[in-house]
C-alpha cells in the first residue's frame, strides 16, 4: 500500500510540475522579428470616429501632430470620415492663418510633405461628400496654406453660389477675401454662374443687398481692402462707389482710443488710403474724406513702429532663397531680399517685394500657387496687386512662378535670370552693391567719439589717458 502511494505521488508530482504554456513561454520561441511587433492588448474602440475627433481637438494647433494623427487614422480605416478630413485641413489652415507664429517657409515645407498631398487626394477622391457648411472653411484653409487646388475649387464655388442667400455678411467678406487671395477673379472656374470670372462681383453684389448692422468694423475694412486689391475703386459705378461707404462703416465702430487695438483693421485702412493716393482714382477725394483726419494722423504716425512691423515678411521663402542662390552663383550681388518699395517722395513705404534691384528699378515677385491643369500660371490676388502698385511707383516687375521654376535645370534658371536682367539694364550712374565693404575713416577726421578713437582701459586706475 505504501509502495503504491509512493508511485502515485511521483506520478502526480511529475504531472503537476510540468511547464504551463503561458504567453511569455510561447513568445520566447518566436523569431526576433516577430517579437518586435507590438501586440494590441485592448480591442479598438467601438466608435473610432469619435475617438479620432477627440484626438484632433487635443492637437488643435500643432501641424506635426495633426499630420501624424491623419497617418494613424488612414492606417486603421480605409475610408476615414469626410467631415474629419475637412476638419483636419481646417485645423492646418488655422495653424498657419494670418496671426500665426509660423513663417512662410514653414508653410511651404508643410504643403510639400507627402502626407499633406495624401490628405488633399482623399478630399478630392470623395468630394461628392462636400457639404455647404464645408465650403467657407475649406476655402479659408486653402487660402491660409497658400494652396490652390483646382480639383476642389469648382465644387466649392458651386456650393457658394447655390447657397448665396444663406451666408451672413462676415462669411461673405471672408469668402471675397479668399477668392481674391487665390486669384479666382483672374480666371474662370466653370461654376454655375453665367460669368464664372465674376464670382467676386457676385459676392459683392450680395453684400450691397444685406443689412449693414450684421457686420463689424473688421468686415467693412476687409471688404474695402478687397476692393483695392482688385482695382475696384469706382465699383459699382463712378457716381455711387461702394468704397467710401465701406470705409465710413468701418470707422463708425472705432475711436482714437480703440484704433491702436484694432489689429488688422488699422493695417487695411492705412493701406487703402495709401493705394488711393498712389493710383488716384476719380473718387479719390470721397475715399479720403470717409476716414476721419485724426484717424489718418494716428495711422501715419504709428505705421512703422506699431502696424507694419507685424505685417512685414518674416524670413525668406523657398523660391526666394533658390533665386538668390542662383544670382549669387552668377556673381550678381545687387538684389535685396524683402525690401520695401515706394515712391521717391514717400516718407514711409507700405509694401515689400521679394527681390529689389534698385539700380535697375526692377522687382521680382514669387507666385507659389499651383498652375492650371493645362500648365498656364495664374497670379494670386496679392501678386497682381503689388505688381500694379509697383508699376505706379516707377518699378518694373517680373513674376516667377514656382510651378514653372521647379521644372528648370540650373543652367535654364541661370539663362532665364540673365534674360530678365538683360531686358532691364542698370540705369546710368546707379551702381549699387548689396554687400558694402568695411567702413573707411579718414586719418584727419578729428572726431573723438568714434569707437576706434576711444581710449582703451587695460588697467585700473589708468596711468595715462591719451586720445
Amino acid at each position: 500500500m505504501l509502495r503504491l502511494s509512493g508511485s502515485f505521488r511521483a506520478l502526480q508530482s511529475q504531472v503537476a510540475t510540468g511547464q504551463i504554456a503561458t504567453r511569455e513561454y510561447l513568445e520566447s520561441f518566436e523569431p526576433r522579428s516577430l517579437r518586435r511587433l507590438k501586440v494590441f492588448d485592448s480591442t479598438p474602440p467601438d466608435d473610432i470616429r469619435r475617438v479620432y475627433f477627440e484626438k484632433l481637438t487635443s492637437n488643435y494647433s500643432n501641424p506635426r501632430s495633426i499630420l501624424k494623427l491623419y497617418r494613424s487614422y488612414i492606417a486603421v480605416d480605409d475610408y476615414p470620415s469626410y467631415s474629419w478630413l475637412v476638419r483636419c485641413l481646417c485645423q492646418l489652415g488655422n495653424a498657419f492663418s494670418f496671426n500665426s507664429f509660423w513663417s512662410p517657409f514653414d508653410r511651404q515645407a508643410l504643403v510639400g510633405l507627402p502626407l499633406f498631398k495624401y490628405l488633399i487626394f482623399d478630399l478630392i477622391e470623395r468630394k461628392r461628400y462636400l457639404h455647404p457648411r464645408h465650403a467657407p472653411r475649406v476655402l479659408f484653409a486653402l487660402t491660409a496654406l497658400d494652396y490652390r487646388c483646382w480639383q476642389l475649387l469648382p465644387d466649392i464655388i458651386d456650393l457658394v453660389e447655390s447657397h448665396l442667400e444663406q451666408w451672413r455678411l462676415p462669411t461673405l467678406s471672408c469668402l471675397i477675401f479668399c477668392c481674391v487671395q487665390l486669384g479666382l477673379h483672374n480666371v474662370p472656374l466653370g461654376g454655375t454662374s453665367t460669368s464664372n470670372s465674376s464670382v467676386v462681383d457676385l459676392l459683392f453684389n450680395e453684400v450691397l443687398r444685406r443689412d449693414p448692422a450684421d457686420a463689424s468694423g473688421f468686415d467693412w475694412a476687409l471688404l474695402s481692402y478687397c476692393l483695392v486689391l482688385t482695382n475696384r475703386y469706382e465699383w459699382p459705378s463712378k457716381c455711387e462707389s461702394a468704397l467710401p461707404l465701406f470705409l465710413q462703416r468701418a470707422c463708425m465702430t472705432l475711436s482714437l482710443e480703440t484704433l491702436p487695438l484694432s489689429g488688422w483693421v488699422q493695417y487695411m485702412l492705412y493701406l487703402t488710403l495709401y493705394c488711393t493716393d498712389v493710383e488716384r482714382p476719380q473718387n479719390e477725394t470721397a475715399i479720403k474724406q470717409s476716414v476721419p483726419f485724426e484717424f489718418q494722423e494716428s495711422l501715419h504716425t504709428r505705421w512703422l513702429n506699431d502696424i507694419l512691423v507685424h505685417a512685414q515678411p518674416q524670413g525668406s521663402e523657398q523660391l526666394q532663397k533658390d533665386v538668390d542662390s542662383v544670382l549669387e552663383g552668377l556673381g550678381i550681388t545687387e538684389g535685396l531680399i524683402n525690401c520695401s518699395v515706394g515712391r521717391e517722395d514717400d516718407e514711409q513705404h507700405c509694401l515689400f517685394a521679394g527681390h529689389v534691384f534698385p539700380n535697375r528699378r526692377l522687382c521680382f515677385e514669387y507666385n507659389y500657387l499651383q498652375c492650371r491643369p493645362d500648365g498656364e500660371p495664374v497670379e494670386g490676388g496679392l501678386i497682381s496687386f503689388r505688381r500694379r502698385i509697383f508699376r505706379n511707383c516707377g518699378y518694373n516687375v517680373a513674376v516667377l512662378h514656382k510651378g514653372q521654376w521647379d521644372c528648370l535645370s540650373l543652367s535654364d534658371k541661370e539663362e532665364q535670370l540673365l534674360r530678365i536682367l538683360s531686358t532691364f539694364p542698370p540705369l546710368p550712374g546707379a551702381n549699387y552693391e548689396s554687400t558694402p565693404g568695411p567702413n573707411e575713416f579718414e586719418a584727419n577726421a578729428g572726431i573723438k567719439h568714434f569707437k576706434h578713437l576711444r581710449p582703451q582701459m587695460t588697467s585700473w586706475p589708468p596711468e595715462k589717458i591719451a586720445v
